[in-house]
């Protein structure tokens, strides 16, 4: 009685994960044809409002007038030769 009731748990045990990965939910990286056309939308719309946005300067530098200059480097001497 006791390896009948054994190996029916052990059944129950190894189908469990089997019987669970069968139930069919709703999978979250598949999408809907309606999710796909709201995407496509969505992106449509920042990418014309980034073409909108007026270019930046290159070489903006905001602390520039804050920072001082720096200094000129004077050329070494050469030494005097005799």
């Amino acid at each position: 009685m006791r390896f009948l009731l054994a190996t029916a748990v052990a059944i129950a045990v190894f189908t469990a994960p089997a019987f669970a990965q069968k139930q069919s939910k709703p999978r979250p990286w598949e999408k809907t044809d309606e999710q796909r056309r709201d995407e496509a939308d969505l992106e449509r719309a920042y990418n014309s409002a980034i073409k909108q946005v007026p270019e930046q300067q290159k070489n903006a530098d905001p602390w520039a007038g804050v920072r001082a200059t720096p200094p000129t480097i004077k050329p070494a001497r050469k030494p005097a030769t005799q």
